[in-house]
């Protein structure tokens, strides 16, 4: 897992932001699945792998509007390392470092919102050049991240060309799978239907009403 290595240590500076009003996370499990709810913070990660050496448990349902990009990133290799399910209840929604998160399960399901969105660094706003280099950096992680959890480029460019801070692309399972790289290269993009993407796109008021129950 050269990989990430690599991550970890490039992302340490950088946060995805919490679009809505977030708690700090609550990781808590049943005897058959781990919860994992509120702001993903920093050693979240390192919680969520103890519950999983104690119990074994191969299951993990979210609730979480986002948070910590390192978290996020870290979290969904420790799903992918354990070979486990990712959840979103219905009513229930994964946003921005949550979503990363999630795309870590082996097996995917979700009866709730499904939202991401461009990354953005705590360099962001200030000199012009640090925020061109965490915008690189960002770019170099999503890529690599991505690449490893089996999709392609496509994805990630999406992503990052109809999205802002605010602004979310919100996606189902189906969707998801538009950009599986099983018989596909990283770099072959699918040829989307027509309105594909201004269907999914949803700014703050749009996301404020759905109800997770997509």
């Amino acid at each position: 897992m050269k990989f990430v290595v690599t991550v970890i240590l490039i992302a340490l500076a950088l946060t995805i932001g919490v679009p809505m009003t977030a708690h700090s996370s609550n990781i808590t499990h049943s005897t058959s699945q781990i919860n994992l709810e509120g702001e993903i913070k920093s050693g979240d990660y390192e919680q969520l792998q103890r519950v999983i050496d104690r119990t074994g448990i191969k299951s993990i349902s979210f609730n979480s509007n986002g948070g910590a990009a390192i978290e996020g990133y870290q979290i969904g290799y420790i799903i992918r390392k354990n070979m486990m399910s990712t959840v979103i209840k219905k009513g229930n929604k994964c946003l921005s470092a949550c979503a990363i998160a999630y795309l870590g399960g082996t097996n995917k399901y979700n009866y709730g919102i499904l939202g991401f969105h461009v990354a953005w660094s705590q360099q962001s706003g200030k000199d012009f050049n640090e925020g061109m280099r965490a915008g690189q950096i960002m770019g170099s992680i999503d890529s690599i991240y991505s690449f490893n959890m089996g999709y392609t480029a496509q994805l990630n460019f999406i992503i990052s060309q109809i999205t802002s801070k605010e602004d979310f692309i919100v996606l189902s399972l189906d969707d998801l799978k538009l950009f599986e790289m099983k018989d596909k290269e990283y770099t072959e993009f699918s040829t989307l239907p027509k309105n594909w993407m201004s269907d999914r796109f949803y700014n703050p008021f749009r996301l404020h009403l759905l109800k997770g129950d997509l």
